[in-house]
């Protein structure tokens, strides 16, 4: 009789204990099957505005479900992305930004030389979109492979890490009008550097190490070349070197930097003496340019060397004032200028894992 009932005992808590264990793995993977429903809530939204034309009560409601879909987004990933910061602060905005560049993008007859630039920053945030929705789609499908410990399904947080990475992106540069303009006008400089400097369009191609040195350099001289087209981008990185803004003035160069700028302009008054330089914008570019990738010109080497030696003191100072925002700077032009993919997004699409 003891032995029945520590067997009826037993078996009660064998019982109770795996349905514990359900109910936990059901609710570790409920996010993900809250993700999956509002995806389709989405898909749905998206297939009537298709149906029945830009409709505005469903554009409404298209823009809400985006919303709640990118907040999910940003819950999955403080729980699963354990690669890197684990950020729930990317919002709905960054995507509309997004849309916002490709739509410029294509009133302007895909203009590659002006839209370049934004239009991959989009790509990626778009696609870094897509590809967890692709994900959401195809894991309904086998939500019981799903481990409840969710950072140890590898297909989903190689996309979270991809979404991470490109939004934080367009945070910095797709939501700010000014700084995505003068990032577009640095890439499009080098970009026609490239076309009269072989040199730098093979360290651009090889990834070659100088390239991380040479970029510093011209983010600061196209700041100097053009001062109004390039304050927002040096100011994000260097934010100590300018004056704030007011409501009656824009940012102003502090007096540092207001040193250096003089003293470009006299390196240049000489160089345009010597008539080394035509005095426009694209000439004194160029000019100064090849100095900066290691060829310099003829005309008045003293203020030439000097000049450089004060420019590299501010290069470094790019570098390293605030790393991880030049790194993530630099990481952008260098995909810019190699014009190139995510190769892990590329993978993680082509390959479905859980």
């Amino acid at each position: 009789m003891a032995i029945k009932t520590f067997d009826h005992a037993w078996a009660n808590l064998e019982h109770k204990y795996i349905e514990e264990l359900i109910q936990i793995e059901n609710q570790a993977r409920s996010m993900v099957v809250e993700a999956i429903m509002l995806e389709k809530q989405l898909s749905s939204l998206e297939e009537q505005i298709v149906d029945s034309g830009n409709h505005r009560p469903s554009e409404q409601a298209c823009e809400k479900a985006r919303q709640d879909l990118v907040q999910s987004f940003g819950q999955l990933n403080a729980v699963a992305n354990h690669r890197r910061k684990g950020r729930d602060d990317l919002k709905a905005d960054i995507l509309e930004a997004a849309m916002r560049a490709k739509a410029e993008r294509k009133d302007n007859g895909d203009d590659k030389d002006t839209f370049d630039a934004a239009g991959l920053l989009a790509d990626d945030v778009l696609k870094s979109f897509e590809a967890l929705r692709v994900y959401l789609r195809q894991v309904e499908q086998c939500l019981e492979c799903i481990d409840p410990h969710l950072c140890n399904n590898s297909g989903l947080v190689d996309r979270l890490v991809d979404w991470e990475e490109s939004w934080e992106i367009g945070n910095r540069y797709l939501k700010s009008e000014g700084t995505l303009d003068t990032l577009c006008d640095l890439v499009d400089s080098i970009q026609r550097l490239q076309a009269l400097e072989p040199t730098l369009g093979s360290m651009c191609e090889d990834c070659d190490v100088q390239l991380f040195l040479v970029l510093p350099r011209l983010l600061v001289l196209r700041y100097l070349v053009v001062p109004e087209q390039q304050t927002d981008l040096l100011q994000s990185l260097l934010p100590h070197r300018f004056q704030p803004a007011s409501e009656s003035c824009p940012a102003q160069a502090g007096v540092e930097l207001a040193e250096l700028a003089s003293s470009f302009a006299q390196t240049r008054q000489a160089a345009t003496d010597q008539h080394e330089v035509v005095d426009n914008s694209a000439s004194t570019w160029h000019f100064f340019a090849r100095s900066a990738l290691g060829t310099p010109g003829e005309a008045a080497p003293g203020a030439m060397e000097a000049f450089m030696r004060e420019l590299e003191s501010w290069s470094v100072e790019v570098q390293r004032y605030c790393a991880d925002d030049w790194n993530q700077c630099c990481a952008v032009l260098v995909q810019c200028l190699s014009n190139s993919v995510r190769e892990q997004r590329l993978r993680s699409v082509a390959n479905f894992d859980v």
